[in-house]
């Protein structure tokens, strides 16, 4: 039972960001010193194997280390990356992303034809600020190289209860704990905090249910099986819906910006969560132009062609196989000529002889 945001609902959010683009060939660049990014990396690739292994064939994994490797480690990455992906996914910090952002600019991979994700759940000093405007030497280039990248984010709760919560928070830990948040008080509060706050508000109301069904409320295994697929009203932050496994239902969105943003990242509302946590394939005319701006060229052309026809393109696996078999024919051709060769060079010998 998970009341707040998991590793492993954030990487199915993206498998459904990258079945609904049709993205098949992915990168990750993946931060593996960071204790978020880090261990997110890892279970990105291991739900991939049990849950979306059609992907597990066409995606790549390269790891770094955030704190030490320079500017070629990272030129490595994103040459090596561009050679089989136009996807490239950076699990790292503001910092980190931007240092991507910066090289892919030199290289001009952000011209369009690249589309860049990374990952900030929400606003934490921890994670840094993803924004081009950095008033450094990059800012001229930034601009346009955002463009380019999308963000992985929560949906921000908003309600008149959560700003009184929110103030009452932050008032009450300085004055009673002697705690000060490093946010100012016109910012939102995490929403790890609120996710606490409807761990009581669950725990409530199963204790309630099962005292009215009659059952125990100590009972751990009665309330797990209460919890799956249960769901109740937060005062903060609203309906809360639990999975089969009694974890929460997050709902995510994609930030993009562009010049008509005035270069602030801005959701794009119809990827409130309904296309990436839910089965549904639903595609509307303002999601299209999100492709738009996001990939002006999905590969190659005869890709586009494929897409523009809106068949399905085949898995990378079976591709691989078939040139598997032809190298295998081409070798057991080979040894064939080679041992027939050599057959005519032994009888030419004792015919000398």
């Amino acid at each position: 039972m998970r009341i707040s945001v998991s590793y492993s609902s954030t990487a199915r959010v993206m498998f459904r960001f990258f079945q609904q683009f049709n993205y098949t060939d992915v990168v990750f660049f993946i931060d593996a010193n960071d204790e978020f990014y880090g261990p997110m990396g890892d279970v990105i690739e291991v739900t991939m194997k049990n849950e979306m292994r059609e992907f597990l064939y066409t995606t790549k994994f390269q790891d770094f280390n955030g704190s030490k490797d320079g500017d070629e480690v990272y030129r490595k990455l994103l040459i090596n990356a561009h050679q089989i992906s136009r996807v490239h996914i950076i699990l790292g910090n503001s910092t980190i992303v931007r240092k991507f952002m910066r090289i892919a600019t030199e290289f001009g991979y952000t011209d369009g034809n690249t589309v860049f994700a990374a990952l900030q759940l929400f606003d934490d000093p921890a994670w840094g600020n993803f924004t081009w405007n950095m008033n450094d030497d990059f800012d001229s280039y930034a601009f346009k190289a955002y463009q380019t990248l999308a963000i992985f984010s929560l949906v921000e709760s908003v309600s008149n209860a959560l700003d009184v919560f929110q103030h009452q928070v932050i008032e009450k830990s300085k004055k009673n704990y002697n705690y000060t948040y490093p946010i100012g008080a016109s910012q939102a509060l995490s929403p790890v905090v609120t996710h606490v706050y409807d761990a009581f508000v669950l725990y409530a109301n199963l204790v309630s249910d099962l005292i009215t069904q009659g059952k125990d409320y100590r009972d751990g295994e009665a309330v797990g099986s209460l919890a799956a697929n249960y769901s109740f009203y937060s005062p903060l932050n609203g309906n809360v819906q639990l999975d089969s496994n009694a974890d929460r239902v997050m709902s995510f969105v994609l930030k993009t910006m562009s010049s008509s943003t005035a270069g602030k990242y801005q959701v794009m509302s119809t990827l409130l969560c309904i296309c990436l946590i839910a089965e549904s394939t639903l595609i509307t005319n303002e999601l299209v132009n999100l492709r738009k701006s996001l990939w002006k060229k999905n590969g190659t052309k005869k890709e586009q062609k494929r897409n523009k026809k809106g068949t399905k393109k085949k898995p990378k696996r079976n591709n691989k196989e078939k040139r598997e078999q032809q190298r295998e024919q081409q070798r057991n051709e080979k040894e064939k000529k080679g041992n027939t060769e050599g057959n005519e060079k032994e009888q030419t010998k004792e015919q000398n002889e």
